[in-house]
């Protein structure tokens, strides 16, 4: 009888451990997606299990970096520093408490610069960025640093990517998204008038979509670009990296990289 009741208990905690870990892939597998269109940001590749430090690492990166790119993000000094200099009366307990609220400010101001916003999907962060803040020229800048240092900033982060617009997943709207940033970059005039022709490619990204058709997407961004310009598989000086995540709800990315990036 013992036996039989040790079996039956090791049996029930085995059930009961069995759905522990039920519940949990449950709730992770359940969060939200909360990219809403019109977003500027920056796509982060994480390993698995640990987004909540990758989401703390790739901030605190990324405000490493605007601190030297974007100083003008930065909390504004008081425009009184040249004066607190000569005013020798104000009391030390004043002057503390001055300071401690300077730094709340500049914590403040760094975390409005990047937000993270919940992609609902493993492995995959999504950080939101200022106006002030450019996400390719920022991206290409801070992967150049690094690259020329040879330095690793990060232990949890894989990929960083720039993301330039976002929209609703369907055609009318990348067609749309696609004339108002894809269009420009690549037909801009020079001073001559003339428009200089540029090597691209299309690289379509699909996670979680069974809506759309990978060469439809091709087509309709090779077709924004115009016809001044080539497709280069192997080395494009540009390449439109269109990233679609999820159904219903789902956010079309649109990514544009300078090659360097992917080298």
């Amino acid at each position: 009888m013992k036996r039989n009741s040790g079996g039956t208990g090791r049996s029930e905690k085995q059930k009961r451990t069995k759905s522990y870990h039920c519940a949990k892939d449950r709730v992770g597998g359940s969060s939200q997606f909360n990219i809403q269109p019109n977003m500027n940001g920056i796509i982060v590749m994480c390993t698995r299990t640990r987004e909540a430090r990758a989401v703390k690492e790739a901030i605190d990166l990324f405000n490493q970096y605007a601190d030297q790119l974007y100083p003008e993000t930065i909390t504004k000094q008081n425009d009184n520093d040249d004066n607190e200099k000569e005013d020798d009366e104000d009391d030390l307990e004043a002057s503390i408490a001055k300071e401690l609220a300077g730094l709340k400010d500049t914590k403040k101001d760094k975390k409005e610069r990047f937000t993270s916003v919940s992609t609902g999907t493993d492995c995959m962060l999504f950080i939101k960025t200022c106006p002030e803040i450019e996400p390719c020229r920022f991206v290409h800048d801070l992967l150049m640093d690094m690259k020329e240092k040879q330095i690793k900033k990060t232990r949890y982060l894989s990929r960083i990517l720039p993301v330039q617009q976002t929209c609703m997943a369907n055609l009318p709207e990348m067609e749309r998204v696609a004339q108002l940033v894809v269009h420009p970059l690549f037909n801009t005039l020079n001073e001559d008038g003339t428009i200089t022709s540029k090597t691209f490619s299309v690289i379509p990204r699909v996670r979680n979509n069974s809506k759309l058709d990978r060469m439809e997407v091709i087509k309709l961004f090779a077709a924004s670009v115009g016809p001044d310009h080539k497709v280069d598989l192997d080395h494009p000086d540009l390449v439109i990296l269109v990233d679609i995540t999820r159904v219903g709800i789902t956010i079309m990315i649109i990514i544009i990289i300078i090659n360097v990036l992917l080298t």
